[in-house]
């Protein structure tokens, strides 16, 4: 069972990937697994199948039944991770695409991507000298 405090996290996480998803033009699931792994706590499988499920469509159904039939989903956190997501991304793409310039967006594009890098690169046992 969820805490008060995990379910308010998860919505607020979602809500925070689709909104940075429009901005950057990813589709969330890479920013979702390492928010996952660093907001939550989660194991790296279990914040997979939490997001292919919260980010469910064709291309990712495949993968999102295999993680629940290895028990590595969280069916709460996907639920509200996804719905929180599809109403951030809406209000981001109505309200604010129109008025960030081209070049804010490839500076923040970039800079996500060497933050993300540097994350699961520090989280990952093969370079001690980052921990």
């Amino acid at each position: 069972m969820k805490t008060y405090k995990e379910i308010i996290l998860a919505i607020v996480i979602g809500f925070f990937v689709g909104i940075v998803s429009v901005f950057l033009g990813v589709i969330g699931s890479l920013m979702l697994t390492l928010v996952l792994l660093t907001g939550l706590h989660e194991d790296f499988k279990l914040a997979l199948g939490t997001t292919f499920l919260a980010t469910i469509s064709p291309v990712t159904l495949g993968g999102a039944y295999e993680f629940w039939k290895a028990n590595k989903v969280d069916w709460v956190s996907a639920i509200l991770l996804g719905v929180s997501f599809f109403v951030g991304n809406m209000i981001s793409a109505k309200f604010l695409i129109g008025r960030v310039h081209e070049e804010t967006l490839y500076f923040a594009y970039g800079l996500f991507s060497l933050v993300t890098a540097y994350l699961f690169i520090r989280r990952s046992k093969f370079i001690k000298w980052l921990k």
